[in-house]
């Protein structure tokens, strides 16, 4: 009995002795190929990661153009609120800022009737 288990205890280290081994060789083999697979999949990242970075600059550039132009635009349409700047301008585009101008006007109107609602309001408030 004492010699089946020692028996067994031999065989089950040497076993593990194997696949031990078996391991470091499986590792020694294809360790040159993981390192490969690695740089590859990193290189990927890598240049996902710049296409990303350049994209970002191409948009932030786009948007601080169009932020730039919008301003650009809203100072002139300002300036020909004000009577300004409108040597240049055709009958279509004289109709449309005539709109933009009632639009505009309707919209401050409206301001100031809210604003004396709310001013009345407050007075009963206070008064009562």
């Amino acid at each position: 009995m004492q010699n089946t288990l020692n028996h067994l205890k031999e065989i089950n280290y040497n076993l593990r002795k194997e696949i031990r081994y078996t391991c470091v060789q499986i590792k020694i083999k294809y360790q040159p190929l993981l390192s490969l697979l690695w740089y590859v999949y990193w290189m990927h990242i890598l240049s996902n990661f710049l296409n990303l970075l350049i994209n970002h600059k191409l948009m932030y550039h786009q948007i601080v153009i169009l932020f730039i132009t919008f301003n650009v635009c809203k100072l002139i349409l300002n300036r020909q609120r004000m009577g300004e700047e409108l040597d240049g301008m055709d009958v279509k585009d004289l109709r449309g800022l005539e709109q933009n101008l009632d639009e505009a006007l309707k919209l401050v109107r409206h301001r100031k009737v809210i604003i004396s609602y709310i001013s009345s309001y407050n007075f009963l408030k206070t008064m009562c």
